[in-house]
């Protein structure tokens, strides 16, 4: 499945100064502190049914979002997984390849657990105020694959946070990553 189908809740340009809250944006979705600048998902898998102007969180399979958020506990959560994935051992990751874009989140999990691999890095510069990352995972609950891009970056002590969730086997990698990759280069490093 493509993405030409892309409900967009809410877009404004990075420069404003009015990004909108969670509460106008999803339903069924607790807030963490963060604003949006962008919230798109998947219409026919992610619009409220109640309110068609809002995202269910619950039911939300694929998502794209740009957010900036103030707490100071989300602030250093993000910078120890910014530490973290720069620092990680790049023997045991793989990187996100040719090979890799053109599969679904389940094919891709079985292909680094088959190889020892701890995961999928992407092939990204990490600085001490951001880094990109993506996470495949399958849920013990119902067997169900995903896959998640995230770029964080750290600046006058806040977090901007640019991340693509997909979860089953309706889309390729590749499809959600070049998409994501353009939240990025949009909204992402400093301007």
């Amino acid at each position: 499945m493509n993405l030409t189908d892309l409900f967009v809740v809410f877009q404004i340009s990075i420069n404003s100064h009015s990004p909108g809250p969670l509460e106008e944006i999803y339903t069924d979705r607790e807030s963490d502190g963060q604003f949006f600048y962008y919230v798109v998902s998947d219409k026919s898998q992610g619009q409220d049914s109640m309110n068609p102007k809002m995202i269910n969180g619950n039911e939300l399979r694929l998502g794209f979002e740009v957010s900036v958020n103030k707490e100071p506990g989300f602030v250093d959560f993000a910078k120890s997984e910014i530490q973290y994935y720069a620092n990680a051992d790049r023997d045991s990751f793989n990187l996100l390849t040719p090979m890799v874009i053109k599969k679904t989140p389940a094919e891709v999990i079985a292909l680094y657990t088959s190889s020892g691999l701890s995961g999928v890095l992407l092939p990204n510069e990490f600085s001490e105020s951001s880094g990109s990352w993506v996470e495949f995972s399958k849920s013990v609950a119902n067997d169900e694959s995903q896959m998640v891009f995230t770029y964080k970056e750290i600046e006058n002590g806040q977090v901007k946070e640019i991340k693509a969730l997909a979860k089953g086997e309706d889309y390729r990698v590749g499809d959600v990553y070049e998409h994501w990759q353009s939240l990025v280069a949009e909204y992402g490093l400093t301007r």
